[in-house]
């Protein structure tokens, strides 16, 4: 949303979270179908995977944490 209030212009905003609500539809859906997939040709073992990709999600984060400033909020922006 952060994004959507900096790089959307106000009168698109409507547009703007349609798109990404379709499109989080959109990457869930496939989401499920491919870990379906995953689970049936693996079974539980698929799990490793999972936890290999939280830990690299979390190294991401954890590298990145400089650039996650605070952000003063307002009413023009939802807070």
């Amino acid at each position: 949303m952060g994004l959507l209030v900096r790089h959307v212009p106000g009168h698109l905003m409507a547009r703007g979270q349609g798109y990404l609500a379709a499109c989080g539809g959109i990457v869930s859906g496939t989401a499920s179908v491919a870990s379906g997939v995953v689970y049936a040709n693996y079974g539980q073992r698929v799990y490793y995977v999972m936890a290999a990709m939280a830990l690299m999600a979390a190294a991401v984060m954890w590298l990145a944490r400089h650039r996650l400033t605070r952000q003063p909020h307002n009413a023009a922006s939802g807070g």
